[in-house]
């Protein structure tokens, strides 16, 4: 005999700026329509929790969660993930440009940095930090007591400094 175990259904959070869900419903009844059950789906099994950098979101429980606003085109935020320490074991730097915020959160010397990189060092008008950035901005903050992985990259890169990698499929990052 065949048991059927019930299990219970995955719930999915989205995590973003103001009118994160309407633009969520907006997508969906774009591609589909609001009577597609792809709707129905997103509306049973979706959460959607919308922040500002006053936030303190459960990400991972036993953390603590710290939001930031970064300096980007868009409404953009980071985070920092924290146990009983004041330093971050983790802090996530998403599209950003120099900003003081950035400054802020490395000043408390996060262990680990995944960060966007996909700035180009000669461009007109700066819209993503660049290695260079990350080189000379950040490294006199954090020394080598953080290591940076590298995202949203236009090339892959090899550094000079042990303590920036650059990100690749498939990696795995201890924290």
């Amino acid at each position: 005999m065949h048991q059927v175990m019930n299990k219970k259904p995955l719930m999915y959070r989205f995590i973003g700026s103001n009118g994160l869900e309407i633009m969520a419903e907006n997508l969906i009844s774009s591609a589909f329509t609001k009577n597609h059950p792809c709707f129905n789906w997103m509306k049973s099994f979706c959460t959607f929790i919308e922040i500002n950098q006053t936030s303190k979101p459960e990400l991972i429980p036993g953390f603590q969660t710290t939001i930031y606003k970064l300096d980007h085109l868009v409404e953009t935020y980071g985070f920092s993930l924290f146990r009983e320490k004041k330093e971050p074991d983790f802090a996530y730097i998403a599209d950003t440009r120099w900003c003081n915020a950035l400054a802020e959160v490395l000043k408390n010397k996060p262990r680990t940095v995944l960060i966007d990189l996909n700035g180009q060092e000669d461009g007109p008008k700066p819209v993503h930090l660049s290695l260079l950035d990350l080189k000379q901005k950040a490294l006199p903050i954090t020394k080598e007591e953080t290591i940076y992985f590298g995202t949203h990259l236009k090339e892959e890169f090899t550094s000079t400094w042990d303590c920036i990698k650059c990100a690749r499929p498939r990696m795995d990052i201890k924290v």
